[in-house]
């Protein structure tokens, strides 16, 4: 492979900058998606068992 045909394929400095930049923002996005539902999953199916067992009879 040549030289251009090598340098025609690289990204530039920037190009790179917003590769990273946009993998990182959906990283850090995940990991704060999972934290949230970790926390209120939890909360909503403590608030909302006694409502689903008394329209079933159960409690």
């Amino acid at each position: 492979m040549s030289t251009s045909q090598t340098q025609s394929q690289s990204l530039s400095d920037l190009q790179q900058f917003w590769v990273l930049l946009g993998i990182g923002m959906g990283v850090f996005m995940s990991t704060l998606d999972v934290g949230i539902i970790n926390v209120t999953l939890p909360t909503l199916c403590n608030h909302s068992k006694p409502l689903f067992l008394k329209h079933n009879g159960l409690y």
